[in-house]
């Protein structure tokens, strides 16, 4: 995962990297955003600038994803 993580550990507090979610449909797994900024820090809005980091870190993994995916679904 991206480096460096923030060090809060405030209570109630959640690292939005820990709240990436997954969840079976018809055969298919989907993988998203359990909160719902998420997107809005991936993609920037009108008034703040795009931090991706889900979707850089995806494309840099993507086989070893693909992998434990196709593991998991043929258990």
């Amino acid at each position: 995962l991206p480096k460096p993580r923030s060090k809060i550990t405030k209570s109630g507090y959640t690292h939005l990297l820990d709240s990436v979610a997954m969840r079976r449909n018809k055969g298919e797994i989907e993988v998203g955003w359990g909160k719902y900024y998420g997107p809005m820090v991936e993609n920037g809005t009108t008034k703040m600038d795009a931090q991706p980091h889900f979707r850089p870190t995806f494309n840099k993994n993507k086989e070893k994803y693909y992998k434990l995916m196709i593991d998991e679904i043929w258990r």
